[in-house]
């Protein structure tokens, strides 16, 4: 806990921000509240730009009530605190709160109160998020005429326009956005090409949805987690495509992959009657970090060796889930069982 740094020189500004970025980063609560009390001994509480880290760390620490009466006991805010605010709703799936803040703020005009492209991009965000897809397209479009000789419409608000859209069953509307996107020269990145991933796996359209694996390639794009699962299950799933799907489950950063990148493997190898390659996946799941096998990962596996066949090695898994305990079997379980 800092108090003074050496040679007895009281914390200011500059040695509170990399601190409270820090315990953002680790979503380290009880530190954050300490550099908080501390900073409001100092008198720094009210400085704008620590008032703005601090909202940062309590939306990050999943405090959305701290940050908000952070936010409402600031004298003076900037652009960044309404960003901030919003930002941290988003995080905690708060949306309607912060439109609900955004249109409050919006009406009192304050002089700083001069929304940005940020601003802009939180609330497609969070419109989405709502279903409110009209209202989401309107302030999406509202960015292009905000200035007519450049637009402040980048990668990120149109891949949340494209996101909002895929999101609520819109998914024809979310491709030809996408191809508006790019006859206006702006580069897509992994998060827009997973959306428009998602779009064609719940179109059911492969044909088109195949080349967006070669496209990440030839971009030399990382493969994250998000886009590797959308995919997975694109190529093995949609596509029946077993083999790229496996490949591109090996291209994900191993200690990215996540519970349902993993599930969604398994899925497929189901799916494809591999029941030993999606076991062994089963089975490996105890030794990666990113968390227990859940519900649907029994559940693949016990569907799998049901509807290939397997009837015993479904019993099987299905004492085994009950003798473990980690979770409870379903009414889809017993279905795959009977």
């Amino acid at each position: 806990m800092i108090t003074r740094a050496p040679g007895g020189i009281v914390p200011d500004e500059v040695t509170f921000l990399p601190v409270l970025q820090s315990c953002s980063g680790l979503q380290d609560l009880v530190e954050g509240e300490a550099i908080h009390d501390l900073a409001a001994k100092l008198g720094l509480e009210s400085n704008v730009v620590i008032a703005n880290a601090l909202i940062n760390m309590y939306g990050k620490c999943g405090r959305i009530a701290k940050a908000r009466d952070l936010f409402d006991r600031m004298k003076r805010r900037s652009i960044v605190s309404l960003n901030t605010i919003i930002s941290a709703y988003a995080l905690n799936g708060c949306g309607f709160q912060a439109i609900d803040l955004y249109k409050k703020m919006a009406e009192l005009e304050q002089q700083n109160f001069q929304p940005n492209d940020i601003t802009f991009n939180a609330l497609i965000n969070m419109y989405g998020k709502c279903g409110s897809v009209d209202s989401a397209k309107s302030v999406f479009l509202a960015m292009a005429s905000s200035s007519p000789s450049s637009s402040c419409r980048d990668v990120i608000s149109w891949t949340a326009m494209i996101t909002a859209l895929a999101q609520n069953s819109r998914e024809e509307e979310a491709v030809g956005l996408f191809r508006e996107m790019e006859l206006e020269g702006v580069k897509a990145n992994d998060v827009t090409l997973a959306a428009l991933a998602t779009a064609f796996v719940n179109l059911g359209n492969f044909g088109d949805g195949c080349h967006i694996y070669p496209r990440v390639a030839a971009l030399g794009m990382k493969l994250d987690v998000v886009l590797g699962t959308v995919l997975i299950g694109l190529h093995g799933i949609c596509g029946e495509d077993v083999v790229t799907a496996s490949k591109i489950f090996e291209q994900i950063e191993h200690s990215k992959k996540n519970v349902i990148s993993w599930n969604a493997m398994i899925a497929v190898y189901a799916q494809s009657g591999k029941n030993s390659e999606a076991l062994e996946l089963f089975r490996a799941m105890d030794r990666i970090p990113c968390g227990e096998r859940d519900l649907v990962s029994w559940n693949a596996m016990v569907a799998a060796c049901s509807q290939n066949g397997a009837g015993e090695e479904a019993l099987d898994l299905y004492h085994r889930m009950n003798l473990e305990g980690a979770v409870r079997a379903s009414e889809i379980t017993y279905s795959s069982v009977l």
